[in-house]
């Protein structure tokens, strides 16, 4: 402690509710209580003059919008513009799920609203949740945001650093620049003692904790006299010091007027001392920036990682479903560009649920400990009903977007069928995909042979659900757009079968074990899997370590007790005590050979799972592979993690880039000083380069990696750039079920995870977009004549 270091005279105690949709109760019980909880706030900034309220995010103050009238909203406008309630540009608590367009979609909409009612929006708070992508840093920026109040709970996370109760500029990639100050548990003020009804010893434990925390003068005078002199300990440089409190020990908590007697008391109480003052976030930022050491707050550039991003792999089925609605958002909007089709009411729509889908209240507060209870089922499917509805909402958008671009679903008028393919990509690409409805087809012993202007064009195709998948060879430039006629011919192949159509026979020498396209030499071996993945214009190699998809599975006992093992894990997510599996490998072979694309299957054998199995796509003539990794879960009690690695790059050292929310990143190198650097979510996926030359990975089902494995060891903090700690192994973190409260329990069923892999001489961001505009190819859909 300096010489000069003096407590802070000044506590900021700033009410709010935190917002936990599903946690404490039904989500309509919980979005009607905020509600309510805002019509109390009325009542209570008349009874007492000195009240204030936070809203800790925009949904909040939208369930109160819905239910009020044109008086109430009134009044609660003039509270808002007099400061006596504070405004947040965060729509909820969000995981990193959201991409850029729709979190700078929803911040949109409470930037609007304040800007409508006289009161620009300058703060954003959430609380919980222990980070954010650095592109939020420049989203909220770009909508007047300058001030990010962040209150970070610190069970299985940190505050960067392990240091709460300062400040740092955070810089956007863009340039963005945001006042960010990093605060402790939102429920703070209750733990010392502010809350006559939700007295709390949560952070601070001490004799109190023994008596069962009940609110007194003397323990406000006592834990706020030892946490401020804590403070001084260590040199804290400001006269105030904030502090969030909830009207009772819960969250989605009332408010409670009664709290401004305490806080009464208090100032009676030293008149000549520290002074406790009901606030808002944008209260005391304004006290921050008259501060004297606020000329002397650093700046911070980098990912602001979060350590709660693992719990959305408790819900693996659900969140592909997430995932691919953001997918067919993505095209109906590129198509809509194209066609001219009006989206926008299927656009929000979608966007809303996928806001609500990212929310970090996964399920109930007991998922773990009573997975059987009637509330935590309902939650459970409450929530994935919200993938479900955003699903819907996006596919109501392509729909949209493709009838108006000519899309029929009505029988064709002849017996040529024609699809209309536009490539809304900004990639040039060499092959797309047609899939022909079954009762299309009605011609027995034929197969679907595609013309375009009149010539046939080379052809692959293979039964599918509901139809034929039909590969067709035609390179289209980005914004190309055509027609292509399909008919029935005899059916034709080249290889020598049976009157039972099975190929297993060759007229020339074949290795079952090696797969050679353009671009890729694939080597497979029976107890190793793939071997070898080599670009034969080069003569390099794309696989840069060992055993590819080969899951990874740890386990722990927990006994009659699932929580505990679980609450008591800290940081990591493997404790010592768990047991690591890695699959073996039980065949690899080549199983089908074609003119644009030939396949390969491994079988893998791991104790807890059934039929695993990695199915392997190559192009022939373009540089991708994909790749489905099946299997069934039996399930567990017990906590359990599954990666899937993904050794995949250049063989020299290079560097890992990894599409977050509006930013493309390094790991370990563009991160704030002392944020986890172990595991993160993703938007499209990574890339490794390294010479010019680069390899990408899609992800389009498993947002979440981890770097490094998940074995248990001491968590190392983000100290500065680390090439060392960026050029960990990679793994697609497919299921996670180690948290002990609102995660799902058990992910037992089946899965499928893809992946789609491209190569070559390119930057990070191409070799990404090519990724996935490789692998969805133009929009293809039919049309009349």
């Amino acid at each position: 402690m300096s010489a000069t270091a003096t407590p802070p005279r000044t506590v900021h105690l700033i009410p709010h509710s935190h917002t936990d949709i599903g946690y404490t109760s039904p989500r309509a019980e919980v979005a009607r209580a905020h509600a309510d909880f805002l019509h109390e706030v009325i009542r209570a900034c008349h009874t007492a003059p000195e009240y204030r309220w936070q809203l800790e995010n925009f949904w909040q103050l939208e369930q109160f919008l819905a239910a009020a009238d044109d008086g109430e909203i009134a009044e609660m406008s003039e509270l808002i513009r007099t400061g006596r309630v504070g405004g947040s540009a965060s729509y909820l608590n969000m995981t990193e799920l959201l991409d850029a367009t729709t979190l700078a979609s929803v911040t949109a909409r409470a930037a609007r609203w304040f800007a409508a009612h006289d009161h620009p929006l300058r703060t954003a708070l959430t609380a919980d949740i222990n980070g954010y992508s650095w592109g939020y840093a420049d989203i909220l920026a770009q909508h007047g945001v300058d001030q990010l109040f962040a209150s970070i709970h610190t069970h299985h996370g940190l505050a960067p650093g392990g240091t709460d109760q300062r400040a740092f500029w955070w810089e956007g990639p863009g340039g963005g620049r945001v006042l960010a100050w990093v605060a402790p548990h939102y429920q703070l003020g209750n733990d010392l003692g502010f809350c006559p009804r939700g007295a709390m010893s949560y952070t601070i434990r001490d004799a109190y904790d023994a008596r069962g925390a009940s609110a007194s003068a003397q323990m406000r005078e006592d834990r706020l006299g030892r946490y401020l002199t804590e403070l001084t300990e260590r040199d804290y440089p400001y006269s105030i010091v904030p502090a969030l409190i909830s009207g009772a020990a819960s969250d989605n908590a009332p408010p409670d007027v009664e709290l401004t007697a305490a806080v009464q008391d208090w100032n009676d109480r030293h008149p000549e001392g520290v002074r406790v003052v009901l606030s808002t976030a944008e209260e005391f930022f304004q006290a921050l920036r008259a501060e004297e050491a606020f000329h002397d707050i650093p700046t911070e550039r980098g990912d602001w990682t979060d350590w709660w991003a693992d719990g959305v792999a408790s819900t693996p089925r659900e969140l592909r479903i997430a995932r691919d609605a953001h997918n067919r958002l993505e095209r109906a909007r590129a198509l809509a560009a194209v066609s001219g089709a009006d989206i926008s009411a299927q656009v929000a729509e979608a966007q809303q649920q996928l806001a609500l889908y990212a929310e970090h209240t996964w399920g109930h507060s007991h998922s773990v400990l009573m997975p059987w209870s009637t509330e935590v089922v309902a939650q459970d499917v409450a929530k994935t009903s919200v993938a479900a509805k955003a699903h819907a909402a996006a596919t109501g958008a392509l729909t949209r977007a493709r009838a108006v671009a000519g899309e029929s679903l009505l029988p064709p008028r002849h017996t040529t069928l024609r699809y209309r393919a536009v490539n809304t990509t900004t990639t040039t690409l060499s092959m797309l995909r047609i899939h022909v409805d079954d009762w299309l087809l009605a011609h027995p012993g034929t197969e679907p042979v595609a013309f375009h202007q009149g010539k046939a064009l080379r052809c692959q195709s293979r039964p599918v659900a509901r139809g034929v998948e039909l590969l067709v060879e035609l390179e289209m430039a980005p914004g190309a757009d055509t027609v292509i006629d399909v008919r029935e011919q005899p059916w034709k192949h080249a290889r020598i079968a049976g009157v039972d159509r099975v190929h297993d026979v060759s007229a020339a020498p074949v290795d079952d074990h090696v797969l050679e396209a353009r671009h890729l030499r694939l080597v497979l071996d029976p107890e190793n899997g793939i071997v070898e993945a080599v670009d034969p214009s080069r003569g390099a190699s794309i696989l840069r370590g060992a055993a590819p998809f080969a899951a990874v599975h740890s386990r722990w006992e927990s006994g009659a007790d699932p929580v505990s093992p679980r609450a008591n894990s800290g940081r990591n997510r493997s404790p010592a005590a768990a047991s690591m599996t890695t699959a073996s490998v039980t065949a690899a072979r080549v199983t089908s050979r074609g003119p644009l694309v030939s396949r390969a299957e491994l079988l893998m054998e791991l104790p807890g799972f059934e039929h695993l199995r990695v199915g392997v796509e190559c192009s022939m003539i373009d540089p991708l592979l994909s790749v489905s990794v099946t299997f069934r879960a039996a399930g567990s009690w017990e906590a359990e993690n599954l990666l899937l690695p993904l050794p995949f790059g250049p063989t020299e050292p290079g560097t890992l880039w990894v599409d977050k929310t509006g930013a493309l990143l390094r790991p370990a190198i563009d991160q704030i000083a002392g944020t986890l650097q172990d595991y993160m979510l993703v938007q499209r996926g990574f890339v490794q380069e390294a010479g010019g030359f680069a390899v990408a990975v899609a992800t389009p089902d498993t947002p979440l990696i981890a770097l490094g494995g998940i074995e248990h060891r001491t968590v190392c903090l983000h100290s500065g750039p680390d090439a060392r700690a960026n050029q960990r192994d990679v793994a697609a973190w497919a299921i996670n079920t180690t948290w002990e409260t609102n995660f799902r329990a058990d992910a037992g069923g089946f899965h499928e995870f893809r992946f789609h892999l491209t190569w070559g001489e390119l930057d990070a961001a191409a070799a990404l977009e090519r990724a996935g505009a490789l692998a969805a190819g133009p929009e293809t859909f039919r049309v009349q004549d």
